[in-house]
């Protein structure tokens, strides 16, 4: 195995793709998985360097990692497509049928609202809420003390 590269590099690596657009979302995904976890960089450092969110990283690791081949993928449809599907329990079945419907974005998106339970869907919301606050919280200051303060008067 040759020599790995720096953290700079993948990060400077990482800047450069986003530049050139979505034809490289696949890459952005391969490079954001190896700096969180082989190199232990947090996905709120990723997206700060990236300039944009760390759902977007999240997004990003998560579609690569169920779809990392190109034998994986659907050729037919978009690497959004396959972020969506990354989503549902059984990703490949889920892309498959997207292929099979000729489903846009919007159609394999509005297929997965039509099927999740509202129970799933505030399950959901809940993570998310509990992320960002702890993310809040651990990163301090005024804005971690407010926010204890107003979940301690909601709890």
């Amino acid at each position: 195995m040759g020599d790995m590269p720096t953290i700079e590099e993948l990060l400077q690596a990482a800047v450069d793709a986003r530049m050139q657009g979505d034809e490289v979302q696949w890459n952005l995904g391969a490079i954001c998985q190896v700096l969180h976890e082989l190199m232990d960089m947090s996905k709120g450092s990723i997206a700060s360097t990236l300039g944009c969110s760390t759902q977007k990283v999240t997004q990003l690791i998560r579609t690569w990692k169920v779809f990392p081949t190109e034998a994986d993928r659907v050729p037919e449809l978009t690497w959004e497509h396959h972020e969506i599907a990354s989503r549902t329990e059984d990703p490949s079945t889920f892309i498959a049928m997207a292929s099979d419907n000729e489903w846009s974005a919007r159609e394999a998106r509005a297929a997965i609202r039509s099927e999740k339970p509202e129970e799933e869907a505030a399950m959901e919301r809940a993570k998310r809420a509990k992320n960002l606050c702890t993310k809040v919280i651990q990163d301090g200051g005024e804005a971690a003390a407010w926010l204890a303060e107003e979940l301690a008067g909601v709890i």
